[in-house]
């Protein structure tokens, strides 16, 4: 998640004052998006360029993943 921060694609919503990182609900379905795009076969420059809430819903995440399994699928 640090490099993901570095390179500006997430950042934690706070850090406490002993710079542990303070994520939210929000923060981790972000942190879910983005790790299941990047499964799907993304890259971390699609997925930044993108902008994962503003383009893609969890509803449109969860169809993708369901139509790569179905090409898995039917391949074998």
């Amino acid at each position: 998640m640090r490099y993901y921060d570095q390179i500006g694609l997430f950042s934690p919503s706070g850090h406490t004052d002993s710079k542990h990182r303070i994520n939210t609900e929000s923060d981790i379905a972000r942190q879910q998006q983005i790790l299941s795009l990047k499964e799907l076969g993304y890259s971390l420059d699609q997925v930044k360029s993108e902008g994962v809430g503003d383009h893609f819903s969890l509803l449109d995440i969860v169809s993708l993943q369901i139509a790569h399994l179905k090409e898995i699928i039917s391949v074998q």
